[in-house]
């Protein structure tokens, strides 16, 4: 129990021990400094230690160096550490190098005998209740034209009357500027501004390097920094930015009036220019207007206003337009030579033209120009003058209108022969015409001469085609495209004659064959039995020789040639009787039996009467009951009637 007991005191006086706190890593000429980066060797201003006040440590007046030697390094001096000055009552003024960048919380807590602050220009950074407690703290003077975070409570409980002097009161947004300016708009002379400057500072002598700087003399706004030097017992220069305005000086361009024709390229523009100040000039300045107009080659006979730009930042440029006159360009028109054909309507009519613009093919009409002529289409042919009057162009001007000609050709009139035919042997027939191509209500009758018909064709011509040909027609209004015909001759038909009225002959007649064919042409005779009759030539006379009993055919025919198509054959027919040779085998005048042209016919016999036919050499060639039975082949048959039989030559 003892034990436990000396060890809890042992261990209570080592934590009050332990309470002194020392802050610092080394310290130079009694200013103690903290080690806050080694790589970039860093220090910064702190305290001996937290046990006691460090008014017994800083005190009058403690200027700062901007960088220490420890352990044979240079460390620059980068910050006034937290509390570094705190409760330094008996401190009265400090003077921070440029080196630092950051002044920390509480950093000159109730420091309450300083009066005066300079801010190195290099400070970002003011921490939380840096100044607080400064109760004589007049004057803080901003030496950078950046404005620092600054903390909360910086200058809580510092006198009252604390002013705060920045270059820029437009960049800080408070405190006052350490110079004020007078006018910080000039208007554009050519030369740099005569700035007029008052210091703000009460106890503090000033200059201004504003003679050493040289302003800026073009229009525009622009800024510079200008070096302020202060000194009254402590020496501080304050770079001030200085902002001013140089209004552009008022200048006028008047664009002259201008006149080009249609077509042509605008021509180049000029202009008065009023305003320019210190002998400048377009000439001084090198300056060459720039121009602009909506007109073009192309734009249409009218007024166009005229622009100009220049290029003068100093100048604040007031133009007065100018104008251009389109006017319209002069032209020639001449009237194209048309053609047209006889009795057609006239053609559309075309003008062509010299001069114009634009590679135009034609004016912009207002009003059209009229073509006219005295040919209509009735006109006969021949030249008639086309000329033109009136026309308004919007763009052109006509001077000249010349005519041209109207050339009427004459009409194509397509003649023909018409197709015909006749018979061999008779007269060409009378030729007929078609026209085709009449206008105007003219026909044939309104040629200077017709056409003549003509075919090498005669009564005698034999049957073929033959063409019909045309030529020798005039007129003054047609030309004649022919077109032949063809006459076609058709063989002509043709009769045969014959008086030849003999039915019946006797064998051993010799009759006179004396038919004739209408056409001339050598008739031909065909006996159906030559067996039983004959034909033969004697005397340049035809007969016909009866050779035995029987009956015949005998045909007349005429084939016809290349003129005369064939002729209708001509039939008779000839029974050839031969009395003192034929008779019954069994005579029975009841019953006849006899040849004809369809067969041998019975007749006399009852009827249901069997009829047989043998031929000579006594085949039966038929059996029956018919009373008309025919027969193929001609010669001598044997005919039975019942009992009776009976010889028949076929």
């Amino acid at each position: 129990m003892k034990t436990n007991i000396l060890r809890s005191i042992i261990l209570l006086i080592s934590l009050q021990i332990s309470s002194i706190v020392y802050a610092y890593d080394f310290v130079v000429d009694g200013i103690y400094y903290n080690i806050v980066s080694p790589s970039n060797l860093e220090v910064e201003v702190t305290y001996k230690d937290q046990s006691r006040s460090n008014s017994i440590y800083y005190v009058g007046h403690i200027k700062v160096p901007e960088t220490v030697v420890f352990n044979d390094r240079v460390y620059s001096v980068t910050r006034i550490g937290s509390k570094a000055f705190y409760y330094c009552d008996n401190l009265t003024s400090i003077n921070m190098p440029c080196s630092i960048t950051s002044i920390e919380d509480e950093a000159f807590w109730h420091c309450s005998n300083l009066t005066s602050v300079l801010i190195p220009k290099l400070v970002t950074n003011i921490g939380s209740y840096a100044f607080a407690g400064c109760s004589k703290l007049m004057e803080v003077f901003f030496l950078s034209a950046i404005k620092p975070i600054i903390g909360s409570y910086v200058y809580s409980n510092c006198h009252s009357a604390l002013e705060q002097y920045v270059p820029s009161k437009e960049v800080f947004g408070f405190g006052t500027e350490y110079i004020a300016f007078g006018a910080k708009s000039y208007p554009y002379t050519g030369m740099s501004p005569k700035v007029e400057w008052s210091n703000n500072l009460r106890a503090y002598n000033a200059t201004l390097n504003i003679e050493e700087v040289e302003l800026e003399k073009k229009a525009g706004t622009h800024t510079t920094n200008l070096i302020a030097k202060y000194s009254n017992g402590v020496d501080f220069e304050v770079e001030i930015p200085y902002s001013y305005e140089i209004t552009k000086a008022p200048l006028t361009i008047t664009v002259n009036n201008s006149e080009r024709e249609y077509g042509d390229d605008n021509p180049e523009f000029t202009c008065e220019v009023s305003g320019f100040v210190d002998g400048e000039s377009l000439n001084t300045l090198s300056l060459l207007p720039t121009y602009t107009c909506e007109a073009t080659k192309n734009s249409n006979v009218g007024s166009y206003r005229i622009f100009a730009e220049l290029d003068a930042p100093n100048y604040d440029i007031t133009c007065n337009y100018g104008t251009l006159s389109v006017i319209k360009a002069p032209i020639t028109a001449t009237v194209k030579n048309a053609t047209k054909i006889y009795g057609n309507g006239n053609p559309a009519f075309e003008l062509l033209y010299m001069g114009l613009k634009n590679n135009e093919i034609a004016p912009i009409w207002e009003s059209t120009p009229k073509l006219t002529t005295t040919a209509t289409k009735e006109s006969s042919c021949g030249v008639y003058p086309i000329t033109a009057n009136g026309g308004v162009s919007t763009n052109y001007e006509i001077t000249q209108y010349i005519p041209g000609e109207l050339t009427i050709t004459k009409r194509e009139l397509t003649v023909k022969a018409n197709d015909c035919s006749k018979t061999y042997g008779t007269d060409n027939p009378n030729f007929s015409l078609s026209y085709t191509g009449f206008v105007n209500y003219d026909n044939k009758k309104s040629l200077e001469k017709e056409p003549i018909v003509m075919c090498d064709a005669t009564k005698m011509s034999n049957v073929g085609t033959y063409p019909i040909y045309l030529n020798g027609g005039e007129s003054l209004n047609y030309t004649f495209q022919y077109e032949s015909g063809v006459l076609t001759i058709k063989q002509a038909t043709q009769e045969i004659l014959w008086d030849f009225t003999i039915t019946e002959a006797k064998v051993g007649d010799q009759i006179e064959l004396n038919a004739k064919a209408t056409s001339g042409l050598k008739v031909s005779y065909n006996v159906s039995d030559e067996s039983i009759a004959k034909v033969y030539i004697s005397n340049g006379k035809v007969y016909l020789d009866c050779l035995k009993e029987g009956t015949v055919k005998i045909e007349v025919s005429q084939h016809g040639d290349d003129n005369y198509v064939a002729a209708d054959k001509v039939k008779k027919t000839l029974i050839i009787k031969d009395m003192s040779n034929i008779t019954d085998i069994y005579g029975d005048n009841s019953i006849n039996v006899v040849a004809t042209e369809n067969g041998i016919r019975v007749s006399g016999a009852k009827n249901k009467t069997k009829v047989e036919i043998y031929s000579v050499n006594g085949q039966c060639v038929y059996s029956g009951y018919e009373t008309l039975i025919p027969v193929d082949r001609k010669g001598l048959y044997i005919v039975k009637v019942n009992s009776k039989a009976f010889k028949v030559i076929y």
